[in-house]
């Protein structure tokens, strides 16, 4: 029972179809010793209580965090595989819920945990390596090149799991001015400026 429902723990990311009230989810899984195939669609249907799950794509590894675009045309997942890590991109097609693959490259961290996408970046949070990482995003949908890594230093007072920065959230303020990072390791929230029409350094203390 706890494997079945495992995948839905985790993160998922959701909005309403046009019948009523009826809400699809996108789910990221682990994938690795576990029976989750990869990144799940699931409709709830808020008046009958039913959930319908189906595979969005298969053949993904530990798609651990999703993302979508700004106009919810593309989909973007981390592969959290330790130094092995990379990010994949999907187009999304809404009336079927299926995910269909464009391209993937090297997370350039360990373990990213969390992304965030706007018109113009996708942006990381590497959690073992205490690293955010910027990526161009591509008109098609595609992820391009590293365009901007910030690394960070320190330690908490946790021993046991603060000694060193892990960096476990990358998110855009409401506004779209600024991203936060908070970092696990040394117990801090910080603030950048983003400049999105900059090609390189998008990202400014």
């Amino acid at each position: 029972m706890k494997k079945s429902f495992f995948f839905l723990l985790l993160f998922s990311t959701f909005f309403q179809l046009a019948e009523g009230k009826v809400y699809r989810f996108l789910v990221g899984t682990y994938t690795q010793n576990t029976v989750s195939e990869g990144i799940y669609s699931i409709n709830f249907d808020a008046e009958s209580g039913v959930f319908k799950i189906q595979l969005a794509a298969t053949d993904v590894d530990n798609p651990s965090f999703l993302a979508f675009s700004p106009d919810r045309n593309f989909v973007y997942a981390v592969n959290e595989l330790g130094f092995e890590s990379r990010i994949t991109s999907f187009r999304f097609d809404a009336p079927s819920g299926k995910l269909y693959f464009i391209n993937d490259v090297n997370a350039d961290g360990s373990d990213p945990c969390f992304i965030s996408a706007s018109e113009h970046h996708i942006i990381t949070a590497n959690y073992s390596s205490g690293s955010a990482c910027v990526f161009k995003r591509n008109r098609d949908g595609s992820i391009g090149e590293s365009v901007q890594k910030i690394q960070f230093e320190g330690h908490g007072i946790d021993s046991s799991r603060q000694k060193s920065p892990h960096v476990h959230q990358t998110i855009f303020s409401p506004c779209g001015q600024f991203l936060l990072i908070n970092d696990l390791g040394t117990d801090f929230i910080r603030s950048f400026l983003y400049f999105p029409e900059k090609l390189q350094n998008c990202l400014s203390p």
